[in-house]
């Protein structure tokens, strides 16, 4: 086994762990809330060794690349890819797999074409109203007669055809990709599509198979930092526990390994 790409957001990147450290300088911001200047050093190691990433990597006695940045989009995760082998001077020879991570669709840009030109929105409101954007995708909307419901779903098919170009892009060199979501966004069409189901992996816990990060959590509420009984007083942050983090790493391995 190669070194392993994980592509994602906040989840891949390990947002929390560090509050099962003992390590000094531990503060607590507002619930829902991430303050870079929070998180020290040391604490960015310490949940270095702690997220799924590492500890696939270690099954596999290899190495895993994460982008060092939290959060982010799925257009991010294919830049990061990409500087993987353009600008970080890795080859597609010491790659064995690529694990992406989806999050939320609106992160990423739409891409739609009004008067002959393409335009990448975004859906930030201040940026919107900035460059008069709203403006331009109410046109959009009414000379193609579409709702909003129509624009979603062409947004999220938009992203997910990316993802998997990416993923046939990589599979041409030699690379192994998988798939996993946080939310529920993408689910149908990956179910939908034979090349992209034969690289889902699903959470397999309690004897059932969960899609999703969102509903692994909203089940079992104990899989995210702020209601995990390890803490005595609650830590405002929703993402996964560190027991969550070892059960995706799990099912990765599990899945990696039933083709191996």
């Amino acid at each position: 086994m190669n070194g392993i790409v994980f592509a994602g957001d906040s989840f891949t990147w390990g947002q929390g762990l560090y509050y099962y450290s003992k390590l000094p300088g531990l503060k607590i911001p507002k619930t829902g809330h991430y303050l870079d200047t929070y998180v020290t050093p040391s604490h960015r190691r310490f949940k270095e060794t702690k997220r799924f990433a590492r500890l696939v990597a270690n099954e596999f006695e290899t190495f895993e690349l994460v982008k060092s940045g939290n959060g982010g989009s799925d257009c991010e995760s294919l830049e990061f890819i990409d500087d993987v082998f353009k600008k970080n001077g890795y080859k597609y020879e010491d790659i064995s797999y690529v694990i992406f991570q989806t999050t939320q669709f609106m992160r990423s840009p739409f891409e739609l074409e009004i008067e002959g030109e393409t335009i990448g929105l975004h859906f930030n409101h201040s940026i919107m109203k900035m460059h008069n954007m709203h403006n331009f995708f109410v046109k959009w909307l009414n000379e193609n007669n579409y709702t909003l419901d129509d624009y979603e779903k062409l947004h999220i098919k938009q992203i997910f055809d990316k993802i998997k170009d990416k993923f046939k892009e990589l599979e041409l060199n030699g690379i192994k990709c998988k798939i996993m979501c946080w939310t529920s966004e993408y689910i149908d069409l990956i179910k939908n599509d034979e090349y992209m189901f034969d690289k889902f992996i699903p959470i397999f816990y309690d004897n059932k198979n969960i899609d999703c990060f969102e509903t692994f959590m909203e089940d079992y509420p104990e899989m995210t930092i702020q209601t995990d009984p390890y803490f005595k007083n609650t830590i405002g942050d929703g993402h996964l526990s560190l027991n969550a983090h070892k059960i995706i790493a799990n099912n990765i391995i599990n899945n990696i390994k039933e083709i191996i």
